[in-house]
């Protein structure tokens, strides 16, 4: 490797990891691990790995892993913020979705039950 090829690698992976570190900006609204990731690593040329530790007062601590595409570091922060706010947003949609089947659930027990006692005891 000559000087100006190591001069090249240490501005690109400057630039990688300053890359990294905005679009983990965005996706810590998706994965609250990605709050204490600090390392960076490109696997494959198509994933982008993270690491890094919680550190607790008490003494503890939690190792943190994240992987996400590497072509989203090639996006602008407006195509982030829309890729986001959809993952939000189809998050929110199976929560709404699961909260009514639990109560579609809880509704037709209630109702077997209903059905059960009122055979056992009549009207």
């Amino acid at each position: 490797m000559t000087k100006e090829e190591f001069k090249q690698y240490s501005e690109l992976q400057e630039k990688f990891d300053e890359d990294v570190k905005r679009v983990v900006s965005f996706l810590k609204e998706l994965d609250e691990d990605m709050r204490f990731v600090d390392e960076f690593q490109l696997i494959d040329t198509n994933q982008v790995k993270t690491h890094g530790w919680e550190y607790w007062a008490y003494q503890g601590s939690e190792e943190h892993y994240g992987y996400f595409d590497a072509e989203m570091l090639t996006w602008t922060d407006e195509q982030l913020r829309e890729y986001v706010d959809k993952k939000i947003k189809e998050r929110e949609f199976v929560a709404i979705a699961k909260a009514k089947l639990s109560k579609k659930q809880k509704e037709e027990e209630e109702r077997r039950e209903y059905e059960r006692l009122k055979e056992k005891y009549g009207d």
